[in-house]
């Protein structure tokens, strides 16, 4: 589901897509993809990697998903919008149902339908407490059943115990797998999607019966993330070849059944025959690249450099210069459960001592726009009464002062007595070493802190380690990111209930009390827009008195496309779809 679950609701002046046609898949229509760094693993709920869920949308289907122009939910591989009713009596009274049909000419890699089964299957591998997929499972916790239309294999209805501000995104928008390929001895037949719906249930079942275990075990098999034969959707593409940290290549599937529908549905429109993800992590190597004509797209080009290019006469004469609105957010986190970040004014002192507006001129060359919460600036409901964070290093000292932390031995490092052992304030700031952007914000915070006393050791870590080492494992003081928001109202769960702050979980921050994730829980089933506007105002006042990160900025792409494609770009993330390009 191709979340980690931000939506944002609004309305771009761009035209739509082109409309589909089959016969636009011509053998030169062969596109190259820069990226910085390589997919995880190809396993759908089994990622939360940006790269990897940009590659696995031409792998995997949903049965709806949001239309990179209108950010309206569209069918894709269901046949229309679901039928959606109130439940006000019975079992689920106070939810929701939806009811949905996929299009009769979808099918498999092995000739068989997608049907209901496949849809429960997957829901059913998520909600196993065994198989490691906490993201994903926090998007679904409403879903309670589903029901097969006994006459119609291809019908359902998806049943909900509550009204979840996301529910029909939570049910429709999330990538379906094949139960053949990922479930051949059927082991998860033997328990009910009920059952697995219900968290107490399914934490005793999989204790109990050994079977839980065992499918997820051959489900997390490395085989089924990485090996070409085995990872198996009934998107348009399939996997040709991996060749790990250097090239990911798709190839378009003969006789796709997508293209019968096309033409009406611009939503399966796949017209490359062949999608290259070539994996360059250092930002200039990749420009030459992209020079030598041996790529075609590339985004998150840094500031400067992106201005400099279209100095260039070559390289402008050979590509298209794009800025959209990015869908995302950069941010510093705290690991607010290390000593020395606990104390809130500790976290505060640091905000002051990032000077953003100085960041968004000298780093991001005004291709930006200040931030001071988890919702972006575009929200109609994001919070404009916080004041800004201003550059202060008076105050940035007194608040320090006041949180315990002073010079005493005059060696120019602040210090505090910590369970009984003086202890320095000098801070570890992991960021990706290959986020050029990234590494000068951290100097210059680097530079500030000094002023004061307090020491920040800026650690250009490989982007893989901060993935799967530094972030999971809540290896790090300051890091240095991005934070994606899709296209909805925003859910906070994911990212700041305490639910959510565990190993899988992107709860990196340590942020939350009793208080935060009742706001959060009531956020997610208050239908009410006024209602649910007023909750999300004063949940941005907790986060901005709580400080858990330095909100950054909101910025613009910086992509650049070859001109001998007929490309558009869009605010929907990546920013561009490589699946629509078109040869001129």
């Amino acid at each position: 589901m191709k979340r980690i679950i931000y939506f944002l609701v609004l309305v771009l002046a761009i035209s739509h897509y082109q409309c589909g046609s089959p016969n636009k898949s011509t053998e030169d229509n062969v596109v190259t993809v820069r990226l910085a760094t390589d997919a995880d693993r190809l396993n759908p709920p089994l990622t939360s990697n940006a790269n990897t869920m940009q590659i696995l949308g031409q792998l995997f289907l949903p049965l709806q998903e949001y239309d990179p122009a209108s950010l309206e939910l569209e069918p894709v591989l269901a046949k229309t919008r679901p039928v959606i009713a109130n439940i006000d009596t019975g079992e689920y009274k106070g939810g929701m149902s939806f009811t949905f049909e996929i299009v009769e000419g979808a099918v498999w890699d092995n000739g068989q339908p997608v049907t209901a089964d496949d849809y429960i299957f997957t829901l059913k591998t998520v909600l196993n407490p065994a198989v490691p997929a906490t993201t994903w499972r926090s998007v679904i916790d409403f879903i309670r059943d589903v029901e097969k239309d006994p006459s119609n294999p291809r019908k359902f209805t998806v049943f909900s115990n509550q009204r979840y501000i996301l529910a029909e995104e939570g049910c429709s928008n999330f990538r379906i797998m094949p139960e053949y390929q990922y479930d051949p001895k059927g082991i998860l037949r033997n328990f009910t999607l009920k059952d697995l719906a219900n968290a107490e249930k399914a934490a005793q079942l999989v204790t109990s019966d050994a079977r839980l275990q065992e499918f997820a075990a051959a489900f997390t098999d490395p085989k089924f993330s990485q090996d070409p034969a085995f990872i198996t959707g009934c998107g348009a593409y399939k996997l040709q070849s991996w060749t790990k940290d250097q090239e990911l290549v798709l190839v378009k599937k003969d006789n796709w059944w997508g293209d019968a529908y096309a033409e009406k549905n611009p939503m399966l429109a796949a017209y490359p025959v062949k999608i290259t993800y070539t994996v360059i992590a250092n930002p200039a190597t990749a420009i030459e690249v992209l020079k030598g004509g041996k790529a075609d797209v590339m985004s998150l080009i840094p500031p400067q450099q992106f201005n400099e290019l279209k100095k260039e006469t070559d390289f402008a004469s050979k590509f298209e210069f794009h800025t959209p609105d990015f869908q995302g957010f950069g941010y510093i986190g705290f690991n607010c459960k290390r000593a020395a970040l606990s104390d809130k004014k500790v976290r505060r002192a640091l905000a002051h001592l990032t000077n953003i507006e100085e960041i968004i001129q000298s780093v991001m060359y005004g291709l930006a726009k200040p931030t001071v919460g988890p919702f972006h600036v575009a929200r109609d409901y994001y919070n404009k009464s916080l004041a800004p964070i201003n550059y202060d290093t008076e105050k940035a000292k007194s608040l320090l002062t006041e949180a315990g932390w002073a010079d005493s031995d005059k060696n120019g490092v602040l210090d505090k007595m910590i369970d009984g052992k003086k202890t320095e304030l000098k801070l570890d700031l992991v960021v990706a070493a290959n986020n050029t952007v990234g590494i000068s914000i951290a100097k210059l915070l680097q530079e500030s802190a000094q002023k004061v006393g307090v020491t920040i050791n800026v650690m250009p870590t490989e982007a893989k380690v901060m993935m799967t080492e530094n972030m999971p494992k809540r290896q790090f003081d300051l890091l240095m990111a991005t934070a994606a928001v899709v296209n909805g109202n925003d859910d906070p769960k994911q990212f700041w209930h305490t639910t959510s702050d565990t190993p899988d979980g992107s709860n990196r921050f340590g942020f939350g009390n009793a208080e935060s994730d009742a706001l959060i829980d009531q956020i997610r089933v208050t239908l009410d827009k006024k209602q649910r506007d007023a909750l999300y105002l004063k949940f941005q006042e907790i986060v901005y008195d709580e400080q858990p990160a330095i909100f950054l900025f909101c910025p613009q792409e910086r992509i650049v496309i070859a001109k001998k494609f007929d490309a558009k770009t869009y605010f929907k993330r990546p920013g561009y779809f490589e699946n629509m390009f078109t040869v001129k």
